[in-house]
């Protein structure tokens, strides 16, 4: 009854195999990849969201500001798609009809917002040319603002209201013209003293991070890049130049400082299922016996028991696999009860659902139980 047990896993990791016209499968079923944590499913009524992760509190503070009638769609489309030459046709035409609430309220009954976005805008969209190759010192850029004049209107407003945008635009200008001492001492004076939930506050920290990494200041710079969930530029803090840390090494480093991140998932799916694509016996052992593959495996179980973990069961399923993949089947049977037993997401719960069937079939004896079992099993897949 084997094959029936070999059919059964062939079945279940058909969907990741190529196939290949007049030939045989090429692959047993322990080269396929079973495992799945990373859901990429987007949220379809938040998809105009997608591109900018922070837009969405965004668009709802600046509903605040103005009415909370108007939709959040028409802010993003004002605030984060509109081009500065479509906004200052707008600006200096303001008869005419735009067809969104958020232009014609900024238009028509609140023209400091319209002065503010204009300031942002041309901000930018300076930034974006200043960052650019083939940015030259003199380019005539055909603003009507400079970064020195961006500094100097948005230190000078004094209007509460609006306050803490203005001073998310002075440190975007002072940091893309290089001034990071100057950045730190707006912090330090006024930034610093704007709520924790705000909004503005929280998007000026990237920059103050950034500033005290240029001028020397690396420690109190990881700590606010570690706030701000910006782990590309912890992985610089601890690696400058880019060379000395693998995949497994950064998956260390962030669960050091937020085993609960978010970019967790992506960055374990992408080391385990490069561990095995389509390789053959004696390269998934070389695989598996490598020092990254041990600390991952070590860091998963002790992860799993970590109180700080909210999501143990990502850690209990990535101990489960790990030991699959070293050959420690049963052991592995072990670890996915644990971690069926765990509260978790509805794609996790699926994930670790398929791969109990796969288990299954490796380690059951085949006999009338087993075969209501699989009966069940083969229902719900």
């Amino acid at each position: 009854m084997k094959w029936i047990k070999y059919l059964l896993i062939s079945l279940l990791t058909l969907s990741v195999a190529d196939v290949w016209a007049c030939a045989t499968p090429y692959a047993s079923p322990r080269d396929y990849a079973l495992y799945r944590v990373n859901d990429k499913e987007k949220i379809a009524d938040k998809q105009y969201l997608y591109y900018h992760p922070s837009a969405e509190e965004n668009c709802l503070a600046w509903q605040q500001l103005s009415d909370k009638t108007i939709l959040p769609s028409d802010i993003y489309q004002v605030v984060y798609k509109m081009s500065l030459d479509d906004f200052e046709k707008m600006y200096h035409n303001r008869e005419g009809n735009y067809g969104n609430s958020f232009a014609e309220w900024i238009i028509q009954k609140d023209t400091t917002l319209l002065q503010l976005l204009r300031v942002a805008k041309t901000n930018e969209y300076i930034r974006s040319k200043v960052n650019s190759r083939w940015y030259y010192p003199g380019m005539n850029l055909g603003t009507s603002m400079t970064l020195e004049d961006i500094v100097e209107v948005s230190l000078s407003i004094t209007d509460e209201r609006l306050r803490d945008r203005y001073l998310l635009q002075a440190v975007r200008a002072l940091f893309t013209m290089w001034k990071y001492e100057s950045c730190i001492e707006l912090w330090e004076k006024e930034a610093s003293l704007l709520p924790q939930n705000n909004i503005m506050r929280r998007l000026i920290e990237p920059y103050i991070a950034g500033a005290y990494y240029h001028v020397g200041q690396k420690d109190k710079a990881l700590d606010y890049f570690v706030k701000s969930s910006d782990f590309e530029s912890v992985f610089m803090c601890y690696d400058p130049k880019g060379d000395s840390l693998n995949l497994v090494d950064k998956i260390d480093i962030v669960c050091r400082y937020n085993p609960n991140a978010p970019i967790l998932k992506n960055m374990l799916q992408e080391y385990i299922l490069n561990l095995n694509p389509y390789s053959g016996y004696y390269e998934l052992k070389y695989q598996v016996e490598s020092k990254e593959f041990v600390q991952l495996l070590g860091l998963s179980q002790q992860l799993s028991a970590d109180k700080r973990v909210k999501n143990k069961a990502l850690w209990l399923y990535t101990t489960a696999f790990m030991q699959e993949l070293l050959g420690n089947t049963q052991e592995a049977s072990k670890w996915l009860s644990k971690a069926q037993k765990q509260r978790s997401n509805a794609f996790l719960a699926e994930s670790m659902q398929v791969f109990r069937i796969f288990l299954d079939a490796k380690t059951s004896t085949y006999n009338q139980a087993y075969e209501n079992k699989l009966l069940k099993q083969l229902k719900w897949l």
